[in-house]
């Protein structure tokens, strides 16, 4: 979380917490220190008292250059009016004249320097001006004072928070919890706390106790989503049905049901919310896109098609809609009425290049390379239908048919009209690669780095063909920790690194590598074999023979399962 969050929250404990924290309550005798007037100084309380009436009710009516001015004359009045000055710091700090108020504060803390709720006011506007140093200060002060002051614990652990002090943060608002296990505030800040620090266990168990304490809807969706984080899919939905039993309208609480039932695999669940968040909607036409998808995804078809052609009825323009429809329409073996509607996306939409892609591989299907040409070159002929994907497309189906001279042509063209587009380079280099010009697709990798120096798939591609081949291998290394840095998540590119490390004579770091990158995509066969071939290197034979057999059972060529066959002859009985 940001900063922000937890400055969020000072003003909040500024606004809502109890009354000590908040300005003190002005007596209307005004209280003062007549040992910090000097002695020939008269105090005209009458006067002061006048003046201080007429700054409260300018205040209420809105007239504040006007409260101000009365306030200051009731301290010429009577310059020792503590409960003036106070009134008057809280009127500057409305104004957002926060100097003038600390200035006033400060006064009324020389008069009165036990006063802790005159410093609780001045620590908080210090706050506000994010001078945090000194409301620190103040607030340890307190403490100093008063070792067991609940309320400048919950602030002070709110400050830390505010700073990124995450540990002294949580230290302060441990201690206030132990000291109090009723205080509300305490456990819901700590729950935020833990949030921010990942502690989603901890987190769980605060937000339980927050909401025994003071069960609010704003609070509860807060520890769904903690508990939605930690997987416990079951009792979020609980949580979330219970903010529906409190109020029945909260969308929030309805929109997070549909996620959570669809991961549950309850798709009629969620399209049950879907339906109740579509009666309130301003625009029922995004539910229906989304239970159109739900219904598509769960081989609906013929209901999912209908929902969509509904939506389209209402709006021809709806391109979103059109899409999904040729998408149904094709998973229900209407490939022809699928490309009709993929036809109709005009060049302008979101989903155009996505339409022309779809129709294009339809074509493929059918083998009907005649019309993915037409189709294709009707759409690069005009700069407004021309996208650089589809010279790829071109050359692809150029490649398809062994034609790779006008596939080069093609890409030529591209580059021409699309000079600096890192992705068409990239695609012109695995081209060349299909065709068995390694050296040409290295070469243009390398433009694509020139071009995008952080183009991931190509530095993963350069560093791992170099590794494939046993050289360049320092560069590799770099090319593909660079890419791991850029796409953590991608199982492939991990799969890079840990090949690399094998190249390296690394065994035990490819070993551990391989299989983090297993774990993002388990079931490719070569990431499989990859892993066999490292645990083979560091003596784990059986586990290496169970990587083979499991890369064996994925591959679909014959030529790699043979491969692989050999490598399980080889291992030691």
């Amino acid at each position: 979380m940001k900063r922000y969050f937890w400055l969020a929250i000072l003003v909040l404990l500024a606004t809502s917490c109890a009354g000590a924290i908040a300005p003190p309550e002005l007596k209307v005798k005004q209280e003062r220190a007549p040992e910090a007037v000097p002695e020939e100084e008269s105090a005209d309380t009458e006067c002061s008292y006048f003046y201080f009436l007429w700054g409260n009710t300018a205040a209420a009516n809105g007239t504040l250059d006007e409260a101000q001015e009365s306030y200051e004359k009731a301290l010429v009045c009577d310059p020792a009016a503590d409960g003036v000055m106070r009134r008057l710091a809280s009127l500057l700090v409305r104004m957002g004249k926060q100097h003038e108020a600390i200035t006033w504060m400060e006064k009324v803390i020389a008069l009165h320097p036990a006063d802790n709720e005159s410093r609780f006011w001045l620590a908080q506007i210090y706050a506000m001006m994010n001078r945090y140093e000194e409301a620190v200060v103040t607030y340890q002060a307190i403490l100093t004072d008063d070792p067991a002051n609940l309320d400048a614990m919950l602030y002070l652990g709110a400050l830390h928070a505010s700073k990124r002090e995450y540990e002294k943060a949580r230290e302060m608002l441990e201690q206030l919890v132990r000291l109090d296990d009723q205080s509300f505030g305490g456990h819901k800040y700590l729950a935020r706390l833990y949030r921010e620090m990942r502690l989603f266990d901890k987190a769980a168990v605060a937000y339980n106790q927050a909401l025994e304490l003071g069960w609010s809807v704003p609070l509860a969706l807060e520890a769904g989503e903690v508990l939605e984080q930690q997987g416990r899919l079951e009792e979020s939905i609980a949580l979330y049905q219970q903010v529906l039993d409190e109020d029945e309208t909260n969308d929030q609480a309805r929109q997070r049901l549909v996620g959570l039932f669809l991961q549950a695999d309850r798709a009629d669940a969620a399209l049950a919310e879907l339906e109740e968040l579509r009666r309130s909607s301003t625009e029922p036409y995004k539910i229906d896109f989304t239970i159109g998808r739900i219904l598509l995804d769960s081989g609906r078809l013929d209901e999912a098609i209908a929902k969509f052609n509904s939506i389209l009825a209402v709006d021809q323009g709806q391109d979103g809609a059109r899409y999904m429809l040729a998408l149904g329409r094709l998973k229900n073996k209407e490939r022809g009425k699928a490309k009709e509607q993929l036809l109709k996306i005009p060049a302008d939409a979101k989903m155009y290049e996505e339409a022309i892609t779809l129709l294009v591989r339809i074509l493929l299907d059918e083998k009907d390379y005649a019309a993915m040409e037409q189709v294709l070159k009707a759409r690069l002929e005009a700069p407004a239908t021309r996208k650089p994907r589809f010279y790829a497309l071109l050359a692809s189906v150029y490649h398809q048919q062994g034609k790779n001279d006008q596939g080069k042509e093609v890409f030529r063209l591209g580059l021409a009209a699309f000079p600096g587009d890192a992705n068409l380079m990239f695609e012109y280099g695995i081209f060349l690669d299909s065709t068995g010009d390694h050296e040409a697709a290295l070469a243009k990798m390398e433009e694509v780095l020139k071009i995008e120096p952080d183009h991931a798939v190509a530095l993963n591609f350069l560093g791992y063909t170099w590794a494939d081949h046993g050289v360049n291998l320092d560069k590799a290394l770099e090319y593909i920790q660079r890419a791991v840095t850029l796409r953590p998540e991608d199982g492939f590119i991990r799969d890079s690194l840990g090949w690399v490390f094998f190249k390296m004579g690394q065994f035990e770091r490819a070993r551990q590598e391989l299989e983090a990158a297993l774990a993002l995509a388990p079931d490719d066969p070569t990431l499989n074999e990859h892993l066999g071939d490292a645990l083979r290197a560091v003596g784990a034979t059986e586990k290496a023979r169970g990587q083979y057999e499991r890369a064996l059972a994925l591959f679909g060529e014959e030529e790699s399962k043979e491969k692989v066959r050999n490598k399980i002859k080889e291992l030691a009985p």
